[in-house]
């Protein structure tokens, strides 16, 4: 088995403005990505139809639906972490027609939600192998969710995320653990984040 890993995709922009193009932008990295039996992915813009924006962000990512989709099958994702500083930016609308459209593919996902099975951990068998996938992120990075109760989010706790990684150790043969941190623009981790990331593992 072979498992791939993508960073933060946001389809925003001109791949909504442009979609069009995107099978062109993307002919040098489909093929990769589709040669990987499990593709992992962090999605950073949620699919928005309206303009109800978080009102305490000044800045916002987001997607439309035919560009998400299209997308997402074209990179082969499996499964994604939805815990990142973005995915409220289109409140409870964007975030409940993401996962809408994430189950409609049949697309794993974890970290945020407003059902308590949207931020636990799921687990993917792939060729005889356990996979289990949890994800948090950072306060940090200024998600501005703090102010929305009926959102559930896993925020980064590095206590919670060693007894989650216990717990699911013993009941899946892979752990993956993503943590959406960092200094934006930085090319490397803190000395912080080395350190729990290390106790972490």
């Amino acid at each position: 088995m072979n498992i791939g890993f993508v960073g933060d995709i946001a389809f925003s922009g001109i791949l909504c403005s442009d979609n069009i193009n995107n099978n062109d932008r993307f002919k040098g990295i489909a093929p990769l990505l589709m040669s990987f039996d499990l593709t992992f992915a962090n999605f950073e813009a949620p699919i928005c139809s309206g303009f109800n924006f978080n009102e305490y962000k000044c800045h916002w990512h987001y997607t439309d639906e035919l560009t998400a989709i299209e997308l997402l099958k074209l990179f082969n994702i499996k499964c994604v972490s939805l815990a990142n500083n973005h995915i409220y930016d289109c409140k409870m609308s964007g975030l409940q027609t993401t996962i809408e459209t994430l189950d409609r593919l049949n697309i794993y996902h974890t970290g945020a939600g407003w059902l308590k099975e949207h931020v636990e951990h799921v687990i993917i068998e792939v060729k005889g192998v356990r996979v289990g996938f949890i994800a948090y992120v950072d306060r940090s990075s200024n998600p501005k969710t703090e102010f929305f109760p009926e959102l559930l989010i896993n925020y980064f706790d590095k206590d919670k995320v060693k007894s989650d990684v216990k717990n699911l150790k013993t009941k899946v043969d892979i752990v993956i653990c993503s943590i959406h941190w960092g200094v934006d623009y930085s090319y490397f981790p803190t000395p912080n984040q080395v350190i729990d990331a290390r106790e972490i593992i």
